[in-house]
């Protein structure tokens, strides 16, 4: 009997500790950073402020009667799906209790409210349904995060492109066949009209030489760091490529969303020449602690198309019969009066008959 309570007691303790994060230890993020407003964390649920939360996420609001009017067209987000670097963000305080309908971008949603020590409290899960937006939760990392998803274009262009099996092409052009010109080469374009490589696009004779980062998992109590410290890109092709836009983003494995992006403006990069992309705020810290991992995008224009050179024709050389058919002997180096072949003309000349009959 002693032997099996003591059996119960040991499974107890092994079950304790093998069991998730408790709700004190969850932290909430929004955006990815560390949520400062008024909150509070129940198990895996987070209710809030209505208005720390509409601020933190870069929206705007506004107050008609009993409506509050939420609007993100003000929130310019970036390419990566980030809170910009300029928030537009702001909205009256919402402290008055009243039976509130909330309408996003113009369209009414279900989102209760509630009203606790005098602020305007939603569940921010709900919240999440009704603006579409993420709702995501890691018990192994004791963290809760809210995220604004980035569209289908923006996740295209997150993602590496892979590489394209090219026939027939050279340099991004097909090669001429028994002296037939070379095909138009139909160029694979992202949105914006725009060549997009990570280096490897055979389409794009722009490659990465050099990329130098890496991730400091940090502590129990620091969270981790992504140190990006430089990368090199070159023009391996012989032609300048120019309109180019250097990318570095921070991507989470389980969707390719950009938890964090460097941006430079390289513009034309002639043949030969390299560029060099050391960004000051190099080290960003990963509050979520969900890991990422570093990605180069460059896009840039597509080769412009060379104008194609008219061809000079030869006039054709005269054949045989045409020579024998000129009525004025231009061919036989006799003046075009002693090529006149007609026999009455000779016979009433005297002097042409006698040459004539001397030449028979």
């Amino acid at each position: 009997m002693n032997k099996f309570v003591c059996g119960l007691l040991t499974a107890a303790v092994l079950l304790g500790a093998s069991s998730t994060v408790s709700a004190a230890d969850y932290d909430f993020y929004v955006h990815n950073r560390p949520f400062k407003g008024t909150a509070h964390i129940s198990s895996r649920s987070v209710s809030a402020a209505l208005d720390d939360v509409l601020n933190a996420l870069g929206y705007t609001w506004k107050v008609e009667g009993n409506v509050i009017a939420v609007s993100s067209s003000a929130h310019s987000a970036s390419r990566s799906g980030r809170a910009p670097a300029v928030k537009l963000a702001g909205g009256p305080a919402l402290t008055e209790a009243m039976p509130y309908q909330i309408t996003f971008n113009g369209t009414p949603v279900n989102l209760p409210v509630d009203f606790k020590a005098g602020r305007v409290m939603v569940d921010v899960e709900s919240l999440a349904k009704a603006f579409d937006l993420r709702y995501k939760v890691s018990d192994s990392m004791g963290s809760i995060d809210l995220l604004v998803p980035i569209t289908k274009a923006q996740a295209m262009a997150n993602m590496p492109k892979p590489k394209e099996k090219v026939e027939d092409k050279k340099d991004g052009a097909a090669e001429a066949k028994d002296g037939k010109d070379a095909k138009k080469v139909d160029y694979k374009l992202n949105d914006n009209g725009k060549i997009e490589t990570d280096g490897t696009n055979a389409q794009s004779s722009i490659k990465v030489d050099n990329f130098d980062w890496y991730n400091n998992e940090g502590t129990a109590s620091l969270p981790p760091e992504i140190h990006f410290n430089t990368i090199t890109i070159s023009n391996s092709g012989d032609k300048p490529v120019t309109g180019i836009t250097l990318s570095v983003d921070a991507l989470r494995p389980d969707d390719n969303s950009s938890a964090n992006s460097w941006t430079t403006n390289v513009g034309t990069l002639d043949p030969g020449k390299t560029f060099t992309f050391s960004p000051e705020d190099s080290v960003w810290t990963n509050y979520s602690r969900i890991p990422v991992t570093c990605k180069p995008l460059i896009t840039h224009d597509p080769p412009k198309e060379e104008p194609k050179k008219e061809e000079t024709k030869p006039e054709p050389a005269l054949t045989e019969e045409a020579v024998k058919a000129d009525p004025v002997g231009a061919t036989s180096g006799k003046p075009a009066e002693e090529s006149v072949t007609d026999e009455k003309t000779i016979k009433a000349d005297p002097v042409r008959a006698a040459v004539k009959s001397i030449e028979k």
